[in-house]
């Protein structure tokens, strides 16, 4: 049944779980604030007084139980989602989770009967499928440009490496699910095809994960290569220090041609002198990037949920994704390469 207006209350207050909220008052008018909670609310206080949020919790539970709340915008670190995903699923609300959905494809998995049993709409956060350059890629792909494709390369880097809190929460996972896992469901959406095996190679290659953050032990550089169902090649480079800025560039070749894209910048003005010539650094970070996707992921959750139509990308893709950074895993343990039907249970 389609609502009028959606209530979200928002699970998890820290960086992701801000911009979600601060990207709803500012652009998305569909979205109501309900509520936020975090077991840290108190040091967000401004925050919610600046936005206007009405409401805040300790306890996740809380907000999930409040009756005017028809979504939930999961936020939190990555070992959370999974119980906050069934509790959702027993209170009957819609569900928004930020990537991963689960540690473990075994944990995702576990959501599934509560997910088909309720009913609930839920919506994966892979919101570099919404990026505008990405979305022209794939729709070039779909109306033939490039013939039949052959090879997808994505070159994924952060400028720096976490903050050692982070690593803590989320990032102690590792560079395939924290990371890489954005480069795997790409590879899905710009081929159309899933992805059948994986070979991986990763290393601790930058200094200030060698200075002292890797008590952790999470590699910061690896390459990914990929076998898809359709015959297709996929390559991903990912490296967490990238001293330039954050970079995002992805190229596709087909039978009659190639797409790319390059890394997006500032301002489009060139500086020429006789001496060099030059022009501003490439953007800082995924706030800067992925501006715009992060409005129009959650503008497209909130049209599924008030037209009461499926959402764009749901449990399966983040699953897949999922599977493809636990093949990466065993690929780089195992030093060899990896088919998704291993990592499957029962297969």
């Amino acid at each position: 049944m389609s609502i009028k207006k959606l209530n979200i209350g928002i699970i998890g207050f820290g960086r992701i779980g801000q911009l979600h909220a601060q990207n709803i008052r500012r652009s998305i008018p569909e979205i109501s604030i309900s509520a936020v909670s975090d077991p840290f609310i108190e040091k967000s206080q401004a925050i919610l007084e600046n936005l206007e949020i009405p409401n805040s919790y300790l306890d996740y539970e809380e907000l999930i139980a409040q009756k005017n709340i028809d979504a939930v915008l999961i936020a939190s670190p990555h070992d959370t989602h999974t119980d906050i995903i069934k509790s959702a699923c027993k209170a009957n609300k819609h569900i928004f989770c930020e990537k991963p959905m689960s540690i473990s494809s075994l944990d995702a998995l576990s959501c599934k009967a509560s997910l088909e049993h309720s009913g609930v709409k839920f919506q994966i956060g892979f919101n570099r499928r919404f990026d505008p350059t990405f979305s022209s890629m794939r729709k070039n792909i779909e109306s033939g440009k490039i013939g039949d494709l052959r090879m997808v390369t994505i070159l994924s880097a952060d400028p720096a490496m976490p903050a050692k809190e982070y690593m803590k929460t989320s990032g102690h996972i590792g560079i395939f699910k924290d990371m890489s896992i954005h480069d795997f469901d790409m590879i899905r959406f710009l081929s159309g095809s899933e992805i059948e095996e994986v070979t991986a190679t990763a290393a601790m290659l930058c200094s200030a994960n060698k200075a002292g953050k890797a008590e952790f032990g999470n590699l910061d550089s690896a390459y990914t290569v990929i076998k898809l169902k359709s015959g297709a090649l996929g390559m991903i480079q990912n490296c967490r220090e990238a001293v330039f800025g954050y970079d995002q560039r992805a190229e596709v070749l087909g039978s009659l041609g190639m797409l790319s894209c390059e890394n997006e910048y500032p301002s489009a003005v060139h500086i020429f002198r006789k001496e060099a010539h030059s022009r501003e650094p490439v953007q800082y970070f995924f706030l800067e990037r992925y501006a715009k996707a992060y409005v129009n992921e959650l503008h497209a959750f909130a049209q599924a949920l008030l037209q009461d139509t499926k959402p764009l990308l749901g449990f399966e893709d983040a699953l897949a994704a999922l599977l493809a950074a636990e093949a990466a895993e065993r690929s780089l343990k195992e030093r060899r390469p990896v088919k998704i039907s291993e990592i499957l249970p029962s297969s």
